[in-house]
């Protein structure tokens, strides 16, 4: 009663219109990927495999699912305890990510301060209430 909607509409420059232009979901997904990726949110989400590089620094590497138009920013929450690396037998929360290194294709991303282990361990990456994990490469 209150709304209108309308679905495929191609807006066209000029005064010549071009055939209509269809794009599954999937390719406008891939698309928009390129731009920003949304890889963890939420409550007790996987981030990925985590290793502790020294005693007080864990890195974990994540493959975007599609290569992004340049090396993307880390977009993460930050708060106390939003993120948990789990690993032989213990567990390490805390509170924030950085990028140590980042391309089109990968990002190596760490907490260098905040975790408390033994060089060589792995584990897994979680995040906890509120925690959220993305990379934006806008324009």
């Amino acid at each position: 009663n209150n709304y209108w909607q309308v679905t495929g509409v191609q807006l066209e420059t000029g005064d010549v219109a071009t055939d209509f232009e269809f794009k599954s979901y999937g390719q406008e997904l891939r698309e928009c990927q390129r731009y920003f990726y949304l890889h963890a949110s939420g409550d007790n989400s996987p981030v990925g495999i985590g290793v502790n590089y020294t005693s007080t620094r864990m890195d974990t590497v994540i493959r975007y699912p599609v290569s992004m138009r340049i090396a993307p920013n880390l977009v993460a929450t930050s708060g106390t305890n939003f993120y948990v690396f789990i690993r032989n037998g213990a567990d390490d929360s805390f509170n924030s990510f950085t990028i140590a290194t980042a391309n089109d294709q990968t990002a190596d991303i760490q907490n260098g301060d905040q975790i408390s282990g033994t060089a060589g361990d792995g584990g897994m990456v979680w995040t906890k209430t509120g925690g959220s994990l993305a990379f934006s490469a806008e324009l």
